[in-house]
């Protein structure tokens, strides 16, 4: 299904990641998260794993701003961000989430793939008070192109759509906004093989232009191949940050159950 040999199917250089950092999270806790701390550089992915019911989620949406944090310092491109920091306020600060239940809180199903593609950059079509159509056109036609959207006409409803080429649409209406850290939860879940390999593609071609990305997994071959650092969770604590050369299906395990 993806045109190659499956020992190819990963597809993470390495050599991406820089020493700078670009996220700094200090102490982060909320309802369901405990004194969370890690950093993540830029041109890194920086793998999230842990058993269901971890915290992993519960982590990415008190950083977001979407869960209320009761503690916790967060740095960003070396500026520290307020304790009162909205949603909003981290998307203008170059900061993406693309949500675990895509039907759910990544679409607008009834709305049209350009509509969900482009709804979240609509200010970069206007113009005084003109709206710039071609200006949307090309974004729409960049990233389908750029991302392999298999997609037969922009005006079809996008729940029309298979659930990989979903997925790669909600990615790409983030992309539009150009972050610099991605934020990912369960990239590839219920989604077909071929889907899979062009959303590794992607992730490593993010990387290369110095884009930073948080990637929540339960795949644990996922975690391991396309991680340069794997985070371990266990009762809303991170119990390890294991480097590339350390993460293997034991030890991830180990320190998932043994907090």
């Amino acid at each position: 299904m993806v045109g190659r040999n499956l020992g190819n199917y990963y597809v993470r250089e390495h050599s991406h990641v820089s020493d700078d950092v670009v996220l700094h999270v200090e102490g982060l806790s909320s309802r369901k998260v405990h004194g969370v701390s890690f950093d993540l550089h830029r041109g890194e992915i920086l793998g999230l794993g842990g058993l269901v019911g971890c915290g992993r989620t519960e982590t990415m949406l008190a950083l977001f701003g979407i869960d209320r944090r009761t503690e916790g310092t967060i740095v960003l491109n070396g500026k520290q961000l307020p304790g009162d920091y909205t949603p909003a306020d981290l998307i203008a600060e170059g900061v993406a989430l693309v949500p675990e239940d895509r039907r759910g809180e990544g679409l607008f199903p009834v709305m049209s793939v350009e509509y969900n593609l482009t709804l979240k950059v609509l200010k970069q079509f206007m113009s005084g008070l003109s709206y710039r159509k071609d200006r949307e056109d090309a974004v729409y036609d960049k990233f389908v192109q750029e991302l392999s959207i298999k997609v037969p006409t922009r005006g079809m409803a996008i729940s029309s759509l298979s659930g990989g080429n979903q997925q790669k649409v909600i990615i790409a209406s983030w992309l539009a906004s150009s972050p610099s850290v991605l934020i990912l939860d369960e990239p590839t879940r219920g989604i077909d093989v071929g889907a899979k390999s062009e959303i590794y593609l992607m992730m490593n071609a993010l990387t290369a232009q110095g884009v930073s990305i948080i990637m929540i997994s339960s795949e644990l071959p996922e975690l391991i191949h396309m991680s340069d650092r794997v985070a371990v969770m266990c009762d809303g604590r991170i119990t390890a940050i294991l480097e590339q050369n350390e993460a293997s299906q034991e030890t991830i395990m180990q320190h998932a159950v043994r907090y």
